[in-house]
């Protein structure tokens, strides 16, 4: 496992209780020619590492926040409006972007 370089905590409400989750990016890595970037979700349905590749760390680093977010956005504790953010609620695309600092996702219309 690489050094951890950012990390976001996010919840899953229900009626009764909010769950911690959190979302890991690590450093970016020299993979043979390319560059590979492990990162992690952990929310109550979701427990996974992956990585992408780049052609350079920077790419490597885009790829992975991307696709976390993709993620996060087609599981259903999303699509259930259960997840949190600072105790906020995330309801729309466009909130879990911006908890991610993320202008626009793949698919999105230009």
């Amino acid at each position: 496992m690489s050094a951890v370089i950012a990390e976001r905590e996010l919840g899953y409400s229900n009626l009764v209780s909010t769950v911690p989750g959190r979302v890991v990016i690590e450093a970016p890595e020299p993979d043979q020619t390319d560059w590979r970037c492990f990162y992690s979700v952990s929310l109550p349905g979701m427990d996974f590492r992956r990585r992408t590749v780049g052609v350079d760390s920077f790419q490597a680093l885009q790829l992975a926040m991307v696709s976390a977010v993709s993620e996060i956005a087609n599981s259903a504790a999303f699509k259930s409006g259960h997840l949190t953010v600072f105790g906020e609620p995330l309801l729309t695309i466009d909130d879990l972007k911006q908890c991610f600092g993320l202008p626009r996702l793949h698919g999105d219309a230009a």
